[in-house]
Formats: structure tokens, sequence, C-alpha cells
């Protein structure tokens, strides 16, 4: 019998499965989501869109298109960040009809889920850019923002690239906590 910290563990990620797109699109098409195929569809097209908003979402992009797609990539890594720690440590005791297919095609999947997450931040960055002071022609370019993504996210911090307010501070720490 498990103890009653699993069992809190399972509930909090059971609820926390219906903050999640993944979830919502299964819920609503489950025909269509129940497939393997699927899934794999589903984390390479994220990482592709992650890819695209880290090279577009420059500091002249438009306010409200900036929120929405930043806004998108935040959920992103929320779900990926909990479904991942649900793997982990749920799913092996929850009765979930989605089951593991192998543990190579979950590494697999974790692998793209992990670089998804350091292009999303890169896309932070690169729209934040102007909030690292002398370091902002670096941070806004895409190249510039990948490096700082991925030095963050390895949490090497060279100590080259810096934030310079509190904004960037907690994105940074947003960014080491997920890693």
């Amino acid at each position: 019998m498990d103890s009653f910290i699993i069992k809190w563990w399972v509930a909090g990620f059971s609820a926390l499965r219906w903050v999640s797109p993944f979830q919502l699109v299964r819920t609503a098409l489950p025909k269509a989501s129940a497939s393997y195929g699927f899934v794999d569809a589903w984390v390479v097209g994220h990482l592709v869109a992650a890819v695209a908003a880290w090279f577009f979402m420059s500091p002249k992009c438009p306010r409200l298109l900036a929120w929405l797609v930043l806004g998108y990539g935040g959920l992103r890594v929320f779900e990926v960040v909990t479904y991942n720690l649900a793997v982990l440590f749920v799913h092996p005791v929850g009765t979930d009809s989605f089951a593991l297919r192998s543990f190579r095609r979950s590494v697999v999947l974790a692998l793209h889920n992990y670089c998804e997450v350091f292009f999303w931040f890169a896309a932070v960055y690169h729209h934040a850019a102007g909030h690292f002071g002398d370091k902002a022609t670096i941070v806004g370019s895409p190249d510039g923002s990948l490096y700082y993504s991925i030095v963050t996210m390895a949490t090497v911090g060279y100590g080259d690239i810096t934030p310079q307010d509190a904004f960037t501070r907690w994105i940074a720490v947003a960014h080491i906590a997920v890693s």
C-alpha cells in the first residue's frame, strides 16, 4: 500500500494534467490523440514551435504577439516539467490508459522536451534583450540568446552576460529551477 505522500503526489499530478494543453486536446479529440504517433508529432511540433519562437521573438516583436507566444511557451515549459515528473514518479502507480511504450522512446521524447525548454527560454531572452544592459546587442541576436539560454540551463554561468534587473533575474532563476 502506498503511503500518504505518494497518494498526495499522485493526486497533485492528476490535477495538474488539466492545466496541460495536451490533456485538453486528448479530451477533445480522444480517438485522434490516442496514438503514439500523435504524441510524437505533438513533441516534435512543439520543438519546432520553440525554435521558431526563439528565432523570431526579437525585441521588435509586437507586444500582444510576444505575450501570446511567450505565454504559450511558459505553459509548454510548465507542461513539460510536470509531465516528465509525473512519468518519473507517478505514472508507475497510476492507472492511466496511456501506457509507456518503451523507456528508449520516453528518453528520446524527454530529450526533445529538454531542447524545447532551452529554445523557449532563448525566445524569452531574445525578446527581453533590453534587460541585459550593455550586453543587449548580444542577447538580442538569435545566437546570443541561445548561448545565454544554454549557459543558464547548464548552470555554468560564465559571467560574461548577467541579468540587469529583477525581471530577467527571475526568468534566469525559473530557467535554472526547471533544468
